[in-house]
C-alpha cells in the first residue's frame, strides 16, 4: 500500500493480492466518506459566499472602499477554497477509477492464474484463446491504471501551482474581479 499526500487530499494506491478486496473496500469507503465531507464543506462555503456577496454589494453601493477591499479578499479566499474542494472531488474520482481498475485487475489475474494452472496438454483451443484474451486484458488494465496514476500526479502538480497562484494573489491583494460590480461568488 503506497500513500501519496498532496496539498489537497490524500491519494491511496492499493496493491497486493491477499488483502486486495478488503483494501479496495476500504478505499471505496474512504472515497464515499470524503465526498460527503466535501459536499458539506461546499454547502457551508456557498452560505458564506452568499453572505459575503450581499455585504460586498452593500459596500460597493455605499462606496465603502476599505470594507469593499476586505470583502473582495474574503470572497477571493472563498473562491479559492471552493476550487480546492472541486480539485479534491476530481482526485477522489480518479482514486475511485483506480480502485475499480485494481479490482478488475485482481479478478482478471485470478482467472488467468486458474487457466494457467491447467497443464498445456490438457488445454483446448478455447482455453488458449481465453488465456491470450486475459493476458491482453491485463495489459490493457495496467496501461489504463498507469494513465490514471499519471492523471493523479498531474492533478497534484496543478493543485500546487494553483495554490501558489492564490497565495501570490492574496499577498498582492489583487483580484481581476475587483472592478466588477456584478460579481457572483458561487
Amino acid at each position: 500500500r503506497t500513500t501519496t499526500t498532496s496539498t489537497t487530499t490524500t491519494t491511496t494506491t492499493i496493491t497486493g493480492e491477499a488483502e486486495g478486496d478488503d483494501e479496495l473496500l476500504d478505499a471505496k469507503e474512504y472515497v464515499h466518506f470524503e465526498r460527503r465531507g466535501i459536499e458539506q464543506k461546499q454547502v457551508e462555503l456557498d452560505r458564506r459566499g452568499h453572505r459575503v456577496e450581499m455585504r460586498l454589494r452593500m459596500a460597493m453601493a455605499h462606496g465603502e472602499k476599505l470594507e469593499e477591499e476586505q470583502l473582495m479578499r474574503e470572497w477571493f479566499e472563498l473562491v479559492a477554497q471552493k476550487n480546492i474542494l472541486i480539485r479534491q472531488n476530481e482526485e477522489l474520482s480518479l482514486l475511485e477509477k483506480q480502485c475499480d481498475l485494481e479490482k478488475e485487475y485482481a479478478l482478471v489475474n485470478r482467472r488467468l492464474r486458474n487457466l494457467m494452472a491447467t497443464e498445456d496438454h490438457k488445454k483446448n483451443q478455447y482455453d488458449r484463446q481465453q488465456e491470450d484474451h486475459l493476458l491482453k486484458e491485463l495489459t490493457d488494465l495496467v496501461a489504463e491504471r498507469n494513465i490514471v496514476a499519471q492523471s493523479i500526479h498531474e492533478a497534484e502538480l496543478q493543485a500546487e501551482r494553483e495554490d501558489e497562484d492564490v497565495k501570490r494573489a492574496l499577498q498582492d491583494g489583487k483580484s481581476s474581479s475587483q472592478d466588477d460590480k456584478n460579481c457572483v461568488i458561487m
